[in-house]
Parts: structure tokens; C-alpha cells; sequence
């Protein structure tokens, strides 16, 4: 990449002093034939070939400098794409290993490396704390003597559970699911707003991407809907999530 990056480069300077050569060759021409021109008498027959040749060297520098911008443009674009391309792959870079982080924080608490289907809301509050009776969400570590005697007599019909676990720090894991899905976040946000260049990135997270909104989709939804976040968190995951599921679906039908 590195070195096609500065072939063209070099391709497009060299052609952009060629052209700036031949302009200057012209100028030069044209100045040398205008001064035997004036050494000469001045008739209308030379007052036309000036006029002629003055028009020529108007069309040919408009042509070299429309030329000129075309190219300008086109490395323009291409450093545009190359940077895009870099920042993009390493910025990613970075958000994989705090993912990889993140995911060996909580795969003690929540099943994220063998999980198959979809967090349900109830199994990732468990991982965090319990519901009291009064209403109150206590994270697992921070309970106090009165709240415990506000803890449900058994768990919940909906699934959630009303016993505190031991050594688990609820705070800590819910930090960390929502550092995860945050860089997931930001990766999207790159690839959506155009800072980091799609297919390059793609190419390196699309899987994870799928999979990882698939298993939180649930939890996103509730965030949005049942917290004060409102819809826009985690919003550019999940537009990304799911455009990458429906092209995954495509595709595996054109296979059948």
C-alpha cells in the first residue's frame, strides 16, 4: 500500500512539471516569434498572425490548467483515501484490543465467548445486581444491611434473580459491557460519517460487528427505550449492525 501510495504520487508530480515545462516551452516560442514579429513590419496580415497566435496560447493554457486541476484533484482524492484508510485501520486496531479487554473482563460473569443467541435484558441486570422489592436496582458488592432485608423471598418471574452474587463488582461489569458496545460505537460512527474508510475497516471488524450486535441488540433496545440515554445511544451500532446482517442474509441467499 505504502509504495503504491508513493508511485502515484511521484507519477502525478512528474506529470504535473511536465506540464508546466511544455507551458513554459510555448510561452517561450510564442515570445521568440513575437519579437521577430515586431522587428518586422507592422500590416494587418501580422496583426492577424499575433491575433492568432495570441488566441492559441489562451486555449492551450486554459487546457494545461484545467489539466492541471483535474490531477491536483485526483491526488487530493487520493491522499484522501489513503488517509481515511490509515486512520481508519488503526484506530480499529486500537478499539480490538479493548474489546479483547473487555471480553476477559466479563466472561466470568456473562457467557459472551460461547453465547449463541441474544442477551435477554434479565440475564445482563443479573450480572450487574438485583431488584428490590421497593423497586431499587442494587449492584452486586454495594448492598447495605437495609437492603437486604428488602430482597425478593425468590426470583423473579421475568427472570430476574434476588440473591446478591458473592465477589462479583456489578458496577464494574456494567462499566465494562458498555465500554465494550461503546467501541463498537465509535467503529460505526467512523465508517457511517465516512472518517474511516469502509471497506478497509470491514474487512477487519464486519464479523464482530454482526455478531456483537446480535447479541446485544436486545439490551441496546432497552437502553434506548427504558433509560435516559434515549435512542440515540449506541444508534450508528445499531443502523451498522443492522445493514451488515441484512447484507450477510443477501448474500447467503445468492449461495443457495
Amino acid at each position: 500500500m505504502y509504495k503504491n501510495h508513493i508511485s502515484l504520487f511521484k507519477k502525478d508530480k512528474w506529470c504535473g512539471k511536465t506540464l508546466q515545462n511544455i507551458l513554459w516551452l510555448l510561452f517561450g516560442a510564442v515570445g521568440g516569434i513575437l519579437l521577430i514579429l515586431v522587428l518586422m513590419n507592422f500590416d494587418a496580415r501580422v496583426v492577424n498572425i499575433i491575433k492568432a497566435i495570441g488566441s492559441l496560447m489562451i486555449v492551450l493554457s486554459i487546457g494545461i490548467a484545467i489539466n492541471q486541476f483535474i490531477l491536483n484533484r485526483k491526488q487530493f482524492e487520493r491522499n484522501n483515501e489513503w488517509n481515511t484508510k490509515q486512520f481508519g485501520i488503526t484506530e480499529t486496531h486500537k478499539s480490538r484490543r479493548i474489546i479483547k479487554d473487555a471480553i476477559n473482563t466479563l466472561i466470568s460473569d456473562l457467557d459472551v465467548m460461547e453465547k449463541k443467541e441474544p442477551f435477554e435484558v434479565y440475564e445482563i441486570h443479573n450480572a450487574f445486581g438485583i431488584f428490590l422489592t421497593d423497586g431499587l436496582f442494587i449492584f452486586h458488592s454495594e448492598a447495605k444491611d437495609d437492603d437486604m432485608r428488602l430482597l425478593p423471598e425468590k426470583d423473579l418471574k421475568d427472570g430476574h434473580i434476588s440473591r446478591f452474587k458473592e465477589k462479583a463488582n456489578g458496577r464494574k461489569i456494567k462499566n465494562t459491557l458498555l465500554d465494550l458496545i461503546g467501541e463498537y460505537e465509535y467503529i460505526a460512527l467512523g465508517i457511517n460519517n465516512g472518517t474511516f474508510h469502509k471497506e478497509s475497516v470491514l474487512a477487519l471488524v464486519a464479523g464482530p460487528i454482526r455478531r456483537n450486535y446480535y447479541l446485544y441488540h436486545k439490551y441496546i433496545k432497552h437502553l434506548q427505550h427504558h433509560h435516559k440515554y434515549g435512542k440515540s445511544v449506541f444508534s450508528e451500532f445499531r443502523s451498522l449492525g443492522i445493514q451488515l446482517r441484512w447484507d450477510k442474509r443477501k448474500e447467503d441467499r445468492k449461495k443457495k
